[in-house]
């Protein structure tokens, strides 16, 4: 059953988190969250040769860990959970490297990464854990997941309210490039 009440606990990986959230600024689009969705267990590829392959893996590990389990279902500031993307990623990512993006927006948190919280890389290659992300722009809602192993990446699901593994960085491409374009990061961290 759906709460709307001020306060959500949700547990995931063994950790408590309470999830304060702000007004909703722009949204999610994952009406093709099944598009090339990957099957069976990921098989973790060779480490990265970046600086941030450390921290990059870690937030890989931590996608694939909640799948299934982090929902995005905590009230009208994610429309319950039909447009949590950003919220489910910032979760992510603060509880695996204290970073906070402070934002339920997808232009917002484009806008920080490309300012300074994130590094770029290659869209169409990204290495695991990098931030995958088309920005919300004008009238075209956004999306913005995290990249897994094997080109998979994990999102919120509108569908569902469920962070789950659903889609691939081909397919990512395929439905975002044309609507609002397709950029990754791996994060600036100390």
């Amino acid at each position: 059953m759906r709460t709307q009440s001020a306060r959500y606990i949700w547990r995931t990986g063994g950790i408590l988190l309470l999830g304060v959230v702000l007004a909703l600024a722009g949204g999610c689009d994952d009406s093709s969250q099944s598009l090339n969705a990957g099957g069976g267990q990921a098989t973790p590829s060779q480490t990265v040769g970046q600086a941030r392959a450390a921290s990059g893996q870690s937030l890989a590990e931590a996608a694939i860990t909640n799948a299934g389990k982090l929902s995005s279902d905590i009230g009208p500031q994610t429309d319950y959970g039909n447009r949590g993307c950003a919220w489910a990623v910032d979760q992510i990512v603060k509880a695996q490297t204290g970073v906070d993006f402070n934002t339920l927006s997808t232009a917002e948190m484009y806008n920080e990464l490309r300012n300074g919280m994130g590094i770029p890389v290659d869209p169409n290659n990204p290495p695991p854990g990098a931030i995958i992300i088309s920005p919300t722009e004008g009238d075209l809602t956004g999306h913005v997941g995290i990249v897994g192993y094997d080109g998979l990446v994990y999102s919120n699901s509108s569908g569902t309210a469920t962070w789950s593994q659903n889609y691939t960085v081909a397919g990512w491409h395929r439905y975002f490039d044309a609507r609002s374009g397709t950029f990754a990061f791996v994060l600036n961290t100390p």
